[in-house]
Formats: C-alpha cells, sequence, structure tokens
C-alpha cells in the first residue's frame, strides 16, 4: 500500500511480492495500476511479461500454480490482495468476482483503522506538544520572577541558552523547572512544608 507493505500468510510468498515491489511489476502491481481483477498461471508468459516476479515465484516453488489479484486502494495509496496457489488455474472466474467483493467489503473498515491509527498518532503529538509548552511556560515565569524581566525577555533568554547549549527548548525548560522545584514536584504545587 502507500509505504509498500507486505502482509502475507504463507512464509514462501514475502519473496514474490518483494520482487513485485522492488521492480514495480507482476500481476500485483497491474492489478493495482489498471483496477481490475486479474488471473493467471505461473509459466512461460509470466515469465516473458514479468521476469523478476517469475523467478521469485520460482524460488518459491509456485513455478506452476496460480495467482488471483484484486485491487486494494485505501486513500491515494493502491495496492493489491493477492491469493497464491502451489496448483494450476485454482482460481474460477467465480473466485475472480468474490474476492472483488471482499476487498469492496474491507476497504471501508481498513480505511477506518488506519484513520484512528493516525488520529492516535495525532493526539499523541498534540499531548507531547501540549505538555512541552506547560513546561516552557514554567521555566518562563521562573526566569521572569528571578530575572525581573517580561515574557518575552524571558522567552527570548531561554531560545538564547537552548541553542548555545545545544539542546532542545523543552529539555532546557525542564531541567530549570527541576533545579527550581525539584524533578518529582515539577508541574505540581505541593503543599508540604519543606525541610532546608
Amino acid at each position: 500500500m502507500g509505504n509498500d507493505a507486505i502482509a502475507c500468510t504463507n512464509p514462501r510468498v514475502p519473496a514474490i511480492e518483494s520482487a513485485q515491489m522492488q521492480t514495480r511489476q507482476g500481476p500485483g502491481r497491474l492489478a493495482a495500476d489498471t483496477h481490475t481483477v486479474l488471473r493467471g498461471d505461473f509459466g512461460d508468459d509470466t515469465a516473458r511479461w514479468w521476469p523478476a516476479f517469475a523467478a521469485a515465484a520460482e524460488a518459491a516453488v509456485f513455478e506452476t500454480g496460480s495467482f488471483l489479484c484484486a485491487p486494494l486502494t485505501i486513500g491515494d495509496a493502491a495496492g493489491s490482495l493477492t491469493l497464491y496457489s502451489p496448483v494450476a488455474q485454482a482460481f474460477s472466474e467465480f473466485d475472480a468476482v468474490l474476492l472483488r467483493l471482499y476487498t469492496n467489503l474491507i476497504t471501508p473498515t481498513i480505511q477506518l483503522a488506519q484513520g484512528g491509527r493516525e488520529a492516535r498518532a495525532e493526539i499523541a503529538g498534540l499531548t507531547k506538544a501540549m505538555q512541552s509548552r506547560s513546561v516552557i511556560e514554567q521555566a518562563k515565569g521562573i526566569v521572569m520572577a528571578t530575572g525581573g524581566v517580561s515574557a518575552d525577555d524571558a522567552f527570548d533568554f531561554l531560545v538564547t541558552h537552548s541553542q548555545q547549549r545545544n539542546i532542545k527548548l523543552h529539555r532546557l525548560a525542564q531541567e530549570l523547572v527541576d533545579l527550581t522545584t525539584g524533578p518529582a514536584e515539577s508541574g505540581t504545587h505541593s503543599t508540604e512544608p519543606q525541610v532546608l
């Protein structure tokens, strides 16, 4: 699909799929590019059309078998769902219709799963950004209080020192907060008295 992912249920198949992905040629690629279901047998014609694919199939002991490929399009990514058999002419026209129906039915489910994964990644990124911003704001407040400077000057101070030390602003801010409040208390306000 989009990032050239391969998922196989037979350990002999990844080499065949890798050959298609590396050469951008093979029945799976053709099914994806033309949005058609393809079925056929391995043999002389396969070797003539897609030599790398045929060689990989032969190495995987599918040289006398057959294949059935249906396009699988998710968003802008085009791929295929391919079935292999070590038996010649294993797939019928009815199998092709069923596979097309199956890919049409699973496409929305895959899209939902991909959308959920992307949403979780975005939420994680936003959560991290909010935590970083909170620590930076705490550090700005510390600089403002101890240096008697404005918020802009405090931020400029943090950015300058971050660049001088060649560390991320968030890390510098965390160090300053930890130094001032103690690592166990950063981000919290303790009401217990401190023993000095």
